[in-house]
């Protein structure tokens, strides 16, 4: 299983969509033959705590058993 973790910060959005993010990130378990599971966080920092940030909190909580 491949976790395809998508943030942009509300100051980049413009150069690293999240549709950009998704799209290689796909590519890539594709690539690998492998599934895939994707996670996001739109215009959120990556500064901010990961409890903040639910894609990155629900990506840490479904990957805990591997």
């Amino acid at each position: 299983m491949l976790g395809i973790y998508c943030r942009t910060s509300k100051a980049r959005k413009e150069k690293y969509t999240i549709e950009n993010q998704k799209d290689n990130g796909i590519k890539c378990a594709q690539k690998l033959g492998v599934p895939y599971r994707i996670y996001v966080d739109d215009g959120i920092s990556g500064t901010t705590d990961d409890s903040i940030r639910g894609g990155l909190s629900d990506l840490f909580r479904d990957f805990s058993d591997y």
